[in-house]
């Protein structure tokens, strides 16, 4: 009984006096820094339900179903989606940028080379208001030198990631501030918490294929992790699995499957909160194997 209680009280407060004044620190500094609480972001909400892409295979499946919400429902999209016609047409409320290439200094040449294609994109055909949202991090000076179009507007979101494997009432209380949110490890995850937090009643989504750690090969005879990349609207390249935004340090199998489960639970605990706030989320994606939300579409295999 004493020991379950303990288990009850450690989940409630899922990070000790050392992490509360380090996120204190970072949070202050980040203010300074221009980074807005997550809550002061300009969603340009047209609709009360909106639609989250993320840029997996499956999502060239899937267009015919998304098209069908051209004009109907909001959209926020994610990296390099700019680059597909889709854009153009879909013409979303919300992009989100949460990988290190896109506003590190110190990226690899090849991330340079294709952030700015995404970022001259962006600045020509985007004829429409959209905020663009970053982690306090981020150099927005290297977004903003790319992109001048007065449609756009750039926002530093100053939050902390919380990880956890179940959602607590004082957690809860966290995500509502703003002031904390899911881990910052991959950009779906920050596209639905940020729709959540937007107030849509129903949040859709679609190329959640999240498969990438079956994509990785071991080399047999040296240890080397190399992936297939695989997007909807690009060329499938198989490449050593390097670290962002430099490439300079390799992938180990462990941190790779910890990273993939972190992202699991995270959708997890998202699910949740959005349960707790009465929004509703479906994962519509034709392919998926993230399990954590309901499907528009059940399938019996």
């Amino acid at each position: 009984m004493f020991k379950t209680v303990i288990k009850k009280i450690y989940y409630a407060f899922p990070f000790s006096i050392k992490y509360l004044f380090r996120d204190v620190f970072l949070y202050i500094n980040a203010t300074r820094n221009g980074a807005v609480n997550i809550k002061n972001i300009d969603f340009n909400r047209g609709n009360d339900n909106v639609v989250v892409l993320g840029n997996g295979p499956s999502l060239n499946d899937d267009r015919n179903k998304i098209l069908e919400s051209a004009g109907e429902k909001d959209f926020v999209c994610v990296n390099n989606f700019c680059d597909d016609d889709l854009y153009t047409i879909l013409k979303p409320k919300l992009y989100v940028f949460l990988d290190a290439y896109f506003f590190s200094d110190n990226a690899h040449e090849s991330w340079i080379e294709r952030r700015e294609k995404t970022f001259e994109i962006l600045n020509e055909f985007t004829s429409w208001k959209m905020s663009i949202v970053v982690p306090s991090s981020a150099n927005v000076e290297i977004i903003k030198r790319s992109i001048t179009n007065e449609n756009i507007k750039v926002f530093k979101f100053n939050t902390q990631s919380l990880f956890s494997f179940e959602l607590t009432r004082f957690q809860k209380l966290l995500f509502d501030t703003g002031l904390y949110g899911p881990p910052q490890i991959n950009v779906l995850i920050y596209g639905i918490y940020l729709s959540v937090l937007s107030g849509y009643k129903e949040i859709e989504f679609y190329g959640a294929d999240l498969s990438f750690h079956n994509d990785v090969k071991v080399d047999q005879g040296n240890n080397n992790l190399y992936i297939e990349y695989k997007h909807f609207n690009e060329k499938n390249t198989i490449e050593p699995l390097m670290k962002n935004p430099g490439k300079i340090e390799p992938w180990k199998m462990a941190e790779l499957m910890k990273l993939t489960s972190d992202t699991f639970y995270a959708h997890e605990v998202i699910n949740a909160y959005s349960i707790k706030k009465g929004i509703k989320i479906v994962n519509s994606s034709s392919y998926s194997l993230i399990d954590a939300y309901p499907r528009s579409n059940k399938i019996v295999s």
